[in-house]
């Protein structure tokens, strides 16, 4: 830990890390555990810990799943952020929601009709393919990159099981990560950023906080930029667990 720092800026991904992500279907909405959200309430209570959320979905998403206060939610890949003391949206993201109905009204139907699953974020939407055949998801892959040739200013991003439609606005989750960091070290000094995340996104954010803190992914990978990894969701229960515990003492240790 950071010598002297009294802080934990605790970044949490919210698919795959503190909800599992269902293995042969597709649930759009999946609240968390009462184990889990009592773990985030318990942390969130801490002086020294700040909790944010950093997903690729939305902020009302995030809060109707969560639903807690006195957290940080970023939504939209960092796009969106609202928390305590904080309301912050990307401008070219507010003006790519039109872009959004656009598309969807050109390729919803035709995306449906392939077995997959729309899930419309306002400044940007997902297209979850878990379940559909090879033969759709190359057709799905056509239609998409079809708009992206036409449509300037988007990026296509591919997840789990999922294709991300934002605007290339070369901002992410490690830029917004980066952005909190250093709002939060100005309202209170220095802290110890923490990111737990299971996905490509997050490489993004592993990379922004593992000069200063550390960076942990769930499932294992030799391609990623975290310093850590733990197995599955069940781990980072454990680990928040913990930290809750460190949250709660009157010292740090500091990291070596």
């Amino acid at each position: 830990m950071v010598k002297g720092s009294r802080y934990i800026f605790l970044f949490l991904d919210y698919d795959g890390t503190l909800s599992p992500i269902p293995r042969r279907k597709i649930v759009l909405e999946r609240s968390l555990s009462p184990y889990t959200k009592g773990l985030l309430a318990g942390l969130s209570s801490s002086q020294r810990i700040r909790v944010s959320i950093v997903s690729g979905r939305s902020v009302e998403a995030l809060k109707r799943m969560i639903g807690l206060d006195g957290i940080y939610y970023i939504g939209a890949h960092g796009h969106v952020i609202e928390g305590p003391g904080i309301r912050f949206s990307h401008c070219v993201a507010e003006e790519f929601a039109g872009l959004v109905r656009k598309l969807l009204s050109e390729i919803g139907d035709k995306i449906l009709g392939l077995g997959a699953v729309i899930e419309d974020k306002g400044t940007t939407f997902s297209i979850h393919y878990r379940g559909i055949g090879k033969r759709e998801v190359d057709m799905l892959r056509s239609i998409l990159a079809d708009i992206s040739s036409k449509y300037h200013g988007l990026k296509i991003k591919r997840g789990k099981r999922i294709f991300e439609v934002l605007p290339d606005t070369g901002w992410d989750k490690g830029k917004a990560v980066g952005y909190m960091i250093a709002m939060l070290s100005a309202r209170l000094g220095e802290g110890l950023p923490i990111y737990i995340g299971d996905d490509v996104s997050d490489e993004s954010a592993f990379k922004a906080v593992s000069s200063s803190g550390v960076s942990i992914r769930v499932g294992s990978s030799c391609r990623t930029n975290a310093q850590y990894y733990v197995k599955d969701v069940n781990d980072v229960e454990k680990l928040l667990a913990w930290l809750k515990n460190v949250g709660e003492e009157k010292t740090f240790i500091p990291r070596s």
